[in-house]
């Protein structure tokens, strides 16, 4: 009995599978490869060689790259690109860190001119009020009342600039010395209408009758005490200030002097009073157009000067 073996089989003829042999006592023995199973071994074998074409690519190979590597070369572009993004927002960032101050600085440097330009403007329309000292007190009044606005928006620009900026000290002392000369000029209107009651005093021309020039000088004296009380603290007015409270102390030695004369029907003495304190008003009056002449030229010159520094700003 033969078996099978993974090698080279022996096949015997039909005769012989029966137990029939020939004479001779050789066996007659064909060996072949096996045949794999599900091929016909009457088909002709395939040639070895591969029918296609070689295929004329020099030096190539497959390369294997494992998912774990695609996936660890994904996530490493996605972190590059992710660091790109994160430095183009850097840089962004510090450029405009760094553009923020000088921006910051040139709107300041623009509203501080436009708010000395709108300072210089009210301090030109001062020309009404200097020119015509006795104009209109509302008018004036008004003017005055533009330039300390305008001072006073221009101080606190100024005040919020940098320690270390060039106009600020600049723009803060051009404020202060238009609201001094507002002030002045404010004081010197205000002194005119202070010093009105002043001139009203009562006509006693041809009074004779010493209770009823009494009662007018009292009701004076009254108005006069009023004056005393609204005297302005200006240091251009200071000295006509004292010239004005001298001469209302002494108003109640000439009334004795004068009501005197009138009861003892002295009227020469009673008329040299009169005279003396005419004298004496008009002294004063002089004196006071002097001194506010004194303070609207100082005012006229300080207003062009300040007008010329802040055209600077």
């Amino acid at each position: 009995m033969l078996e099978r073996s993974e090698g080279p089989s022996i096949e015997l003829t039909m005769l012989e599978s029966l137990g029939f042999y020939t004479d001779s006592d050789d066996l007659l023995v064909t060996i072949t490869d096996p045949v794999p199973p599900g091929i016909d071994p009457l088909l002709p074998a395939a040639s070895p060689r591969s029918q296609v074409p070689d295929l004329e690519i020099g030096g190539w190979r497959p390369h294997v790259i494992a998912r774990s590597k695609l996936g660890r070369g994904r996530l490493s572009s996605l972190m590059i690109v992710g660091l790109c993004v994160s430095l183009i927002i850097l840089v962004a960032l510090v450029a405009s860190l760094l553009q923020a101050p000088a921006a910051t600085t040139a709107r300041q440097t623009s509203e501080l001119a436009a708010t000395a330009t709108e300072l210089a403007a009210s301090l030109s329309r001062l020309d009404a009020v200097i020119s015509d000292p006795a104009g209109g007190v509302a008018e004036s009044s008004a003017l005055l009342l533009n330039v300390d606005r305008s001072a006073r928006a221009l101080f606190d620009m100024a005040a919020g600039l940098p320690d270390d900026n060039a106009d600020r000290q600049t723009a803060i002392g051009a404020a202060q010395s238009a609201l001094a000369l507002k002030t002045a000029l404010g004081d010197a209107l205000n002194y005119r209408l202070v010093l009105e009651p002043l001139w009203q005093n009562p006509e006693l021309e041809g009074v004779s009758d010493s209770t009823v020039a009494a009662a007018q000088v009292a009701e004076w004296q009254v108005a006069l005490a009023d004056v005393l009380t609204d005297l302005p603290a200006s240091p251009e007015l200071a000295d006509h200030v004292e010239q004005v409270k001298g001469f209302i102390a002494s108003v109640e030695t000439w009334r004795i002097r004068y009501l005197d004369a009138l009861t003892a029907r002295n009227t020469a003495a009673a008329a040299a009073a009169t005279a003396d304190l005419e004298g004496q008003m008009a002294i004063l009056a002089q004196n006071g157009e002097d001194a506010l002449t004194a303070i609207f030229v100082t005012a006229d010159a300080e207003r062009a000067r300040l007008i010329s520094g802040l055209a600077e700003l």
